[in-house]
């Protein structure tokens, strides 16, 4: 594994590829699931059924009904609304009210997808993985198509997050033949969604639009709108990483639009925060903070903690543009602090090399060293060679950047960790 980083690091390193054209540590990427048999076709409607059964839920329950009435007629489509709206906070207290064995047979298997959900959006993949175990027995009836895509699909999600990506298109493939033989075009373009994720992950972006404008396709044909604000933001990243910022922008605010009129405020706070990335590529500061604070108002207000963390690194990051060093530092911090807290290693990772290459460029290469050294052994801890890769890289950065005595220090910090011999090629260009 550290051999393979070091290949990678070094390899663009030498290539002259800068970090910002082809490493976006900060893209707010929306994953879509595929819910068994979902009861709800917007967020408008979501919001509207959670309101009037949140309204009339007490004076219910005064009247004494059974357990099953109560997860039946109340807290399942409470609950299904909250994941649709993506309220997790809400979702998980309207979970712990559900004792499974209230549910009907029938419906197990969109309880298990919406948990599914709900676990996977807030990095609890071990959670996930379990629901995804339990809806495997849908699997046992060769003729159940529909169950068999929707667990495909998200063991497609499960090896997509294990970066195993091979196995992860495999997975979508087979969700798509089972949802075609199904006639199930609704299910096949929430996959068609993951396959552009998975392209985007590869940095395929032709092959990422091509499966997006499937999925849209479908979706304007079928009035899914939450799928398409889902679909939307992720065009506009495509764009984005084009460098077509017009053509983005243009994306995020249909994704806004979208999101505004039906309620949804989560999907309205993703694309805030891509069009305070658009301002931030224009140098346009204040319009940047701006929509950043309004995402962090529903990231905030929503409890979700891991959209908040993104938000935190990307006021950090405009802190550097306006060279306020120090407030950059307590941005990132409070986004680390927050992924040790949840145990959340992707951004913890993210966070350490955010502080690694703040305190390079004041200079402070000890410093420097130790947070990405950090950074590299939770992204090899979590197998993801990519992204450690990419702090290798910015550790091979600095040390060629620091003068000779720092230079010790850094080879200590490397060797200290045990992540074995500094590349020759690192030492021998000074």
């Amino acid at each position: 594994m550290l051999t393979l980083v070091w290949e990678r690091a070094i390899a663009h390193y030498i290539s002259g590829v800068s970090r910002s054209e082809y490493y976006h540590p900060m893209e707010m990427s929306i994953n879509e699931c595929l819910i068994a048999t979902p009861a709800l076709s917007s967020p408008a409607a979501a919001r509207v059924l959670l309101d009037e059964l949140t309204s009339r839920l007490d004076q219910v329950k005064q009247e004494s009904p059974s357990p099953e009435k109560l997860a039946q007629d109340y807290y399942l489509p409470m609950f299904e609304a909250a994941v649709t709206l993506q309220r997790f906070s809400q979702a998980d207290a309207l979970r712990q009210e559900i004792v499974e064995e209230n549910i009907p047979d029938c419906e197990l298997p969109r309880w298990w997808s919406l948990n599914f959900e709900l676990d996977f959006c807030q990095q609890r993949f071990g959670e996930a993985e379990e629901w995804c175990q339990r809806g495997m027995i849908q699997l046992e009836d060769g003729t159940n198509e529909n169950g068999s895509a929707i667990v495909f699909h998200q063991l497609g999600m499960i090896a997509q997050n294990r970066h195993d990506l091979d196995a992860a298109e495999q997975w979508y493939r087979m969700a798509l033949e089972a949802a075609t033989r199904a006639g199930n075009d609704s299910a096949a373009s929430i996959t068609y969604h993951q396959l552009g994720m998975l392209a985007l992950e590869q940095h395929d972006l032709v092959a990422a639009e091509e499966w997006y404008d499937k999925s849209l396709c479908i979706k304007e044909s079928d009035g899914n709108g939450l799928g398409l604000v889902l679909t939307c933001h992720q065009l506009g990243i495509v764009a984005q990483q084009e460098w077509d910022l017009e053509a983005a922008e243009s994306w995020y605010n249909r994704a806004r639009q979208l999101s505004e009129e039906s309620g949804f405020d989560r999907g309205a706070a993703n694309a805030y925060h891509q069009l305070g990335r658009i301002a931030m590529e224009r140098d346009q500061f204040d319009d940047a903070e701006s929509w950043y604070k309004k995402a962090l108002d529903i990231t905030e207000r929503e409890g979700d903690e891991h959209g908040t963390c993104c938000i935190y690194n990307q006021l950090g990051t405009m802190a550097e543009e306006r060279e306020d060093a120090a407030g950059a530092e307590t941005w990132y911090r409070q986004a680390l602090e927050s992924g040790e807290r949840r145990g959340d290693l992707q951004m913890e990772a993210l966070s350490c090399g955010q502080l690694g290459s703040l305190a390079g460029m004041q200079n402070k290469f000890e410093d420097c060293g130790n947070w990405l050294v950090r950074s590299i052994l939770i992204f090899v801890k979590s197998e993801d060679s990519r992204n450690a890769a990419h702090m290798a890289e910015s550790f091979l950065h600095h040390f060629r950047q620091a003068p000779m005595k720092e230079q010790d220090k850094l080879r200590a910090v490397w060797h200290t960790v045990g992540l074995g011999r500094l590349s020759d090629g690192a030492e021998d260009t000074d």
